[in-house]
């Protein structure tokens, strides 16, 4: 396996097809969009594999693709792009169970209030959890 970009690396599955490993879900959509929409190389099917942290993704090429034509699909995205790409996935999936608070005043009926809003993330993904609100008169 050949790392080609950060996170992503490139060889042949059994010597038979192209593989592009791909160190993120995200990421790796992005990857396939890039290759398929962009560069007309389109794959025929992806594995993932679990880990600490999110999914590998492996995206399998026909055998009538090229290393070299998919390397240069892939050295086209800049190297910046994919790490921010990433960063921004693994930053969310690192905080995905610490709480997020704001706290500000509001005016409810005439009282002033100290407003304390608690957001819970509770899995890796986009997906919220509940919405605490505390109120408490100032």
């Amino acid at each position: 396996m050949k790392q080609v970009l950060p996170h992503i690396q490139i060889g042949l599955h059994n010597d038979e097809h192209v593989i592009v490993v791909v160190g993120d879900y995200e990421l790796a959509d992005f990857i396939e969009d890039h290759l398929g929409d962009d560069c007309d190389l389109p794959y025929d099917y992806r594995t993932t594999a679990e880990r600490l942290g999110g999914e590998i993704v492996t995206l399998h090429f026909p055998e009538s693709a090229l290393l070299q034509e998919i390397e240069g699909g892939l050295t086209k995205l800049s190297s910046d792009e994919v790490e921010g790409i990433y960063r921004l996935t693994t930053n969310r999936e690192h905080d995905s169970h610490r709480p997020e608070a704001a706290i500000g005043r509001v005016k409810i009926c005439g009282q002033v209030c100290s407003l304390l809003v608690l957001s819970v993330l509770v899995s890796n993904r986009l997906a919220r959890g509940h919405l605490v609100v505390f109120m408490a008169k100032v």
